[in-house]
């Protein structure tokens, strides 16, 4: 079973997963995740208490980060564990996104690329195009 919560801070949506990432949730996952893109352009995926990640669940992850980059926001994750930490290593989709041990320390790196205005390099938009 996958449950989803979402959480607004500071205009930084949390998205607490939980259970299996798999192909079965990705289509209502990405629908809500437009819903809210329309409010806010960063996004921390908390990955505590998922289980399991497929390839699916993995192309939503990209999918979000490309399309908040598009609109000059960022995705991050945080609490990335045990398989799903081995698939964002295998795939190299860690080398993509910035991955945190806690909330206040993925906040704070928002806060500072909003502050700074800061820019993503090319590579990563040829890596997530």
């Amino acid at each position: 079973m996958f449950n989803v919560n979402y959480e607004n801070k500071n205009n930084i949506v949390i998205v607490r997963l939980s259970g299996e990432l798999m192909v079965e949730s990705v289509e209502n996952l990405k629908n809500e995740f437009n819903q809210y893109k329309e409010n806010s352009k960063y996004f921390i995926f908390d990955f505590k208490d998922v289980t399991m990640i497929d390839s699916s669940g993995l192309g939503y992850i990209v999918y979000c980060l490309k399309k908040l980059r598009e609109k000059n926001g960022d995705a991050k994750i945080q609490h990335l564990v045990d398989q799903a930490k081995l698939i964002f290593e295998i795939t190299r989709v860690s080398s993509i996104l910035d991955i945190y041990s806690n909330e206040e320390q993925a906040i704070q790196s928002i806060e500072n690329m909003e502050n700074s205005n800061e820019s993503h390099d090319s590579n990563t938009d040829e890596i997530i195009s």
